[in-house]
């Protein structure tokens, strides 16, 4: 096949498996046999795991931000795409090219003709991604990997790596036919990304799961920090950015500005990498937080393509209402138009 053969192929593939397990997810078993034949490139880099309803891709940002500014070079696997399927896998040089995402695909493609071969199956749409991305890390001259969940945590590709943080965020209502109909339920998937030993932040917005992760952590005897424990005010919103300040018991930070930015709830995110980050590098410095998160881009997330004209990808209800309160303190309370387009509406 060539570049856009491959492509084709992958997204034809069935985003979900039928059978094999609860809530209509597959396990792991046969993504595992079809790494192993590869290598277990998943496991040649240091990572990082992040998962969550909604900021796990803005916190995943926030976390390459700070790595690049303390000189590592990052890998990111990250979903949906907005343009290009490309964009899910990253690294400090940019997207992967088409020859190394064919190259990868063609390796992986050759591992699960083996494995199915010997009995096994073929793996589902995102799994595939994430046996490509796991390949083109493992060849890649970099330093760490942030891998990002794309459902739940406990069934999803990504848990088969080892992480040396992971974090969990903002946790909503989403998803329900795969992972449960209540916050507790959907927070409990989340925390499937918990392992012994590896230490979690969380800011999940919700006291409810707050207690299902930190049970699941202290069954697990490992370290779990609440970011929403820290203080911060915002000091002011503009249409350069926003400038907050953070205060507690451990830092003390003045004047941060994230910029082209004017959604509140990016502070969450930020403050959840920054805790991440401190999990397995120590304390950070001020002053190269500041020059890190100047280089935060997150296209599709509360992104001002013309004036006072805003495109965000909110899918639930969650989401929709962070950015609603954020047009609202844009617009000063004035009546706004909103246009929302869905791709499926299931009523119950």
């Amino acid at each position: 096949m060539d570049y856009r053969e491959c492509v084709d192929y992958i997204e034809h593939i069935p985003r979900f498996k039928t059978g094999g397990s609860d809530r209509g997810k597959s396990g792991n078993d046969n993504l595992a046999g079809v790494l192993l034949l590869l290598g277990n490139p998943e496991l040649k880099k240091k990572t990082v795991h992040i998962a969550g309803t909604n900021g796990k891709g803005s916190t995943s940002r926030f976390t390459r931000c700070i790595l690049e500014e303390y000189g590592y070079r990052v890998g990111v696997f990250t979903s949906p795409h907005l343009v290009k399927i490309n964009e899910r896998i990253s690294t400090s040089q940019g997207d992967i090219s088409d020859e190394d995402f064919l190259e990868c695909f063609n390796e992986v493609y050759a591992a699960i003709e083996r494995h199915m071969s010997r009995g096994g199956s073929n793996l589902s749409f995102f799994e595939y991604l994430f046996a490509i991305a796991a390949v083109y890390f493992g060849k890649s001259d970099i330093d760490y990997v942030i891998y990002e969940t794309g459902l739940g945590g406990r069934l999803d590709a990504t848990n088969l790596i080892k992480p040396v943080a992971t974090a969990i965020t903002s946790i909503g209502l989403d998803h329900t036919q795969y992972l449960g109909d209540t916050i507790e339920k959907i927070a409990g998937e989340k925390a499937g990304i918990i392992k012994p030993g590896v230490p979690v932040v969380y800011n999940t917005g919700s006291s409810v799961a707050d207690h299902v992760i930190e049970n699941v952590a202290k069954d697990l005897m490992v370290s779990a920090i609440n970011v929403a424990k820290t203080d911060y005010i915002i000091n002011e919103i503009t249409d350069s950015g926003i400038d907050f300040s953070v205060h507690s018991s451990y830092y003390k930070y003045c004047n941060v500005i994230i910029p082209n930015c004017r959604a509140p709830y990016q502070v969450d995110n930020f403050l959840t990498a920054v805790c991440l980050c401190e999990a397995f590098m120590g304390a950070l410095s001020e002053e190269r937080l500041k020059r890190a998160v100047t280089t935060f881009k997150w296209p599709g997330r509360m992104e001002e393509i013309q004036k006072n004209v805003y495109l965000d990808g909110a899918h639930n209800p969650d989401a929709m209402s962070r950015f609603v309160e954020a047009c609202r303190g844009i617009s000063g309370g004035k009546e706004s138009l909103l246009l929302f387009a869905v791709s499926r509406h299931i009523v119950k």
